[in-house]
């Protein structure tokens, strides 16, 4: 380590340490393969005054292996950043993003060395597979990709598959109205009583309607027929029309927000988004959740150990809702040993430190 600072110094280079790969992560790997390219002469320069090491000097063609896995990994990465730097990260950029990473990043080139175009089918063959292990989970992809006013279009689909979505789409909202129908027609319960009529006149009514009633009904049955297929075709127009219209909107900029979009137009849509509810509850990473977990240790310390777990609760919501989410996370400060600032550490042989000491030590 001695010596191979003192190459960065001799090459005026940032003196920085090699980094190694860890298994809980992928981006380890390229961040160690990152750190060996950029130190690429400054470690060659260290193996060939070490007469031990010659053996570990890595030949040309591994060096061009290094820059093509770094290549290839580098857009893994930003991918990885866009979903966990976003507040939400909905499920519908999951099948646009992967089939970027599948035409573009995977293709494999003729300029490629061996193991670079292996490395590509190897990740390409797990990408594939990874969402489609039944038809119904690609279904719900899809559908959730064509309720996204950024990615609507679907060009990573035939025009058969297109259709298949929109009539998932046209049903399930089908099935709404018609809940919603049905709902919005039961009975009230009465919670008061009628009063009842004379009988004498409940009599004459029902002898001077009767006719007139059973002619109603007779007419009812041929020209006011209400359900059934009738019932079925409005409901259809109607979604149908909600459809083409949203269709017909302007695609969505990728840098917009997808939520209010539709937040600013419920009044034009009023059935696709409650369809829109069912997908996109789901987030497409589970790093915001698990972020969730860090979060204590910001507001939670050594000094703030006494907090009430209600008021713990509260700073938590304030903190994850008002920071900016594209800022990192905060590093801890170095509180000192015990989580005591250095002035507060004291010797429990002398009694009149004990004293002294300041109590915000320990709240």
């Amino acid at each position: 380590m001695y010596v191979l600072s003192e190459k960065q110094k001799q090459q005026n280079v940032a003196i920085c340490m090699l980094k190694s790969d860890r298994v809980s992560w992928w981006g380890n790997t390229l961040s160690m393969l990152q750190r060996l390219k950029e130190q690429q002469f400054i470690i060659a320069a260290v193996l060939v005054e070490d007469s031990n090491n010659h053996h570990l000097m890595l030949e040309t063609n591994e060096w061009n292996i290094i820059e093509g896995l770094v290549e290839l990994l580098q857009p893994f990465k930003q991918v990885a950043e866009m979903m966990s730097t976003s507040k939400y990260p909905t499920i519908s950029m999951v099948k646009p993003l992967l089939h970027m990473l599948l035409n573009t990043t995977l293709n494999v080139k003729d300029t490629d060395v061996k193991e670079i175009s292996m490395a590509k089918e190897v990740i390409a063959k797990e990408l594939s597979s990874a969402y489609q292990h039944t038809p119904e989970i690609d279904m719900f992809l899809n559908v959730a990709t064509f309720l996204d006013p950024r990615c609507k279009k679907l060009p990573f689909l035939s025009a058969f598959e297109r259709a298949q979505v929109e009539n998932r789409v046209v049903e399930e909202a089908k099935g709404l109205l018609e809940r919603g129908k049905d709902g919005s027609f039961e009975p009230e319960e009465k919670t008061f009583a009628l009063p009842e009529e004379p009988p004498v006149k409940k009599m004459i009514i029902s002898s001077s309607q009767a006719p007139t009633t059973n002619i109603n009904n007779m007419l009812a049955e041929i020209f006011c027929q209400s359900g059934g297929t009738e019932g079925q075709e409005e409901l259809h127009a109607q979604v149908v029309e909600e459809l083409s219209n949203f269709k017909s909107q302007k695609v969505l900029g990728l840098s917009e927000d997808p939520l209010k979009w539709w937040s600013d137009r419920l009044a034009l849509f009023p059935v696709l988004p409650k369809v829109l509810q069912k997908y996109w509850c789901i987030l497409a990473t589970r790093v915001f959740p698990e972020r969730l977990f860090g979060s204590p240790t910001n507001v939670v310390s050594a000094k703030r150990n006494r907090l009430a777990p209600a008021h713990v609760d509260e700073q938590i919501f304030l903190y994850e809702n008002t920071r900016n989410w594209s800022e990192p996370e905060p590093e801890d400060e170095d509180e000192g040993e015990w989580g005591l600032q250095q002035e507060h550490i004291f010797n429990l042989s002398d009694s009149s430190s004990f004293f002294t000491i300041r109590d915000s030590g320990f709240i």
